[in-house]
């Protein structure tokens, strides 16, 4: 199977992801591409795809959006995957989730397409990479939500073996069925996925 992983990312966290998801779907024996939205990847041969990014003022990237509404129609045949890298999704309930819920409704608003799966990741607050207005900014919505606010060191959130899990759930779920390992892949598929 060879899945294709398109991103963008603003300070390198859902590239990050994009990378740690293409290592677990290889893991299972897959071919895995990563390329940026930006570039324009092309879908011809492709038989699923993960596309994600992060969540900036409540908007994915302009790039990962557009390819998403030109591909739409490509996108809704392929078994596919969201993510949204943000660091409100490390907020469990609440406020958190309803950013979450806001930012991944407007990213199916804005491209005309529903993912089969949508995937909230926790992300980062890279202070040291921010620009001296941007890191206040993220100080003070920090410290109004109860986040990290020592600006002087990055802090990351993102759950590694989670993202992994889902690349290879991702992998295991889509995979096609062999011959010779026809009825051992069908089985884990009905137990692990229904």
């Amino acid at each position: 199977m060879r899945v294709l992983i398109v991103y963008e990312s603003g300070y390198g966290q859902a590239e990050k992801v994009a990378r740690a998801l293409a290592g677990a779907i290889r893991g299972e024996g897959h071919d895995a591409e990563v390329a940026r939205a930006s570039s324009r990847p092309s879908l011809t041969g492709v038989d699923a795809v993960i596309a994600g990014g992060s969540v900036r003022i409540g908007n994915h990237q302009r790039e990962l959006v557009r390819f998403c509404r030109e591909r739409r129609d490509e996108l809704v045949r392929l078994p596919s995957a969201f993510y949204s890298v943000s660091v409100s999704a490390r907020r469990r309930f609440g406020a958190g989730q309803r950013e979450v819920a806001k930012a991944l409704s407007r990213f199916i608003a804005q491209t005309g397409w529903t993912p089969r799966e949508l995937w909230p990741i926790a992300g980062a607050l890279n202070y040291t990479r921010y620009t001296l207005p941007i890191k206040a900014m993220l100080v003070l919505i920090s410290l109004m939500s109860g986040g990290d606010t020592d600006a002087s060191r990055d802090h990351e959130y993102t759950d590694w073996a989670a993202v992994e899990s889902l690349g290879i759930r991702f992998a295991r779920a889509h995979a096609p069925v062999s011959r010779s390992h026809g009825a051992q892949t069908a089985s884990a598929g009905r137990v692990a996925f229904n």
